[in-house]
């Protein structure tokens, strides 16, 4: 905790369970570096972190407002007084094996659980639009239970983790939209050397998964991380 202390985080809670750990931080982010960050990917500058690079802003719309570029206003985000934007942060911890409280035996029979199955099926819209890794949506749901009075929040919110912490945080972020927690405009996720974990259930690429979610103006940010196994 003192090492995110140190670089202007205040840590709000953590936890460790049988396959992970979490912590929730409070900060703040430059307000100018988010508005060029979420208009960028709202105009379909970054790639979608899901299966496919997302479409272009003009592609969401239609008639005439197709050649009207986003502005954060549009996008549910309000400017603040001052630059600096507060902002709560979700850290998920990858497999940590040689942790006492880990359950190494558990995370293998999930992980190997690998035909996708309904993720909240009542709460997409068509019904049962999105599918996931069973394994890790039950882990996430699961991880959800925990951190879900952290995210009772009006400030934005950013998942991030590494390996199955990112996927984990992915999950996180579906699940917090679905469940109404923030504007997805006000939510990210950052993963780093993590599997593809969720998918339109037929098919079609990371694209459907955001409209299904509305979030084809904030996309996950998936970093690929060479040699990392």
């Amino acid at each position: 905790m003192k090492a995110a202390d140190a670089d202007n985080l205040k840590v709000v809670a953590h936890g460790r369970n049988n396959f992970t750990s979490w912590f929730v931080a409070d900060g703040a982010i430059s307000y100018s570096s988010f508005m060029t960050d979420t208009l960028a990917r709202a105009s379909g500058g970054y790639g979608s972190g899901l299966s496919s690079s997302s479409g272009s802003w003009n592609a969401s719309m239609d008639g005439d407002l197709a050649s009207q570029p986003p502005t954060l206003a549009s996008l549910g985000v309000l400017p603040p007084a001052e630059n600096e934007m507060p902002t709560r942060f979700v850290f998920v911890r990858g497999v940590h094996m040689s942790a006492p409280e880990t359950n190494v035996l558990n995370i293998w029979q999930m992980l190997g659980n690998m035909w996708p199955t309904a993720l909240e099926e009542d709460l997409t819209n068509p019904p049962g639009a999105l599918v996931s890794h069973p394994g890790v949506s039950a882990l996430a749901r699961e991880l959800f239970k925990e951190i879900a009075p952290h995210l009772q929040t009006k400030k934005p919110i950013i998942f991030a983790g590494h390996s199955l912490g990112g996927a984990l945080g992915k999950m996180l972020w579906a699940l917090s939209i679905l469940h109404g927690c923030r504007p997805p405009a006000q939510m990210g996720v950052y993963t780093y050397g993590s599997p593809p974990v969720l998918a339109h259930t037929e098919g079609g690429g990371g694209e459907r998964v955001l409209e299904v979610l509305g979030a084809t103006s904030s996309p996950p940010v998936a970093y690929v991380l060479q040699h990392d196994p």
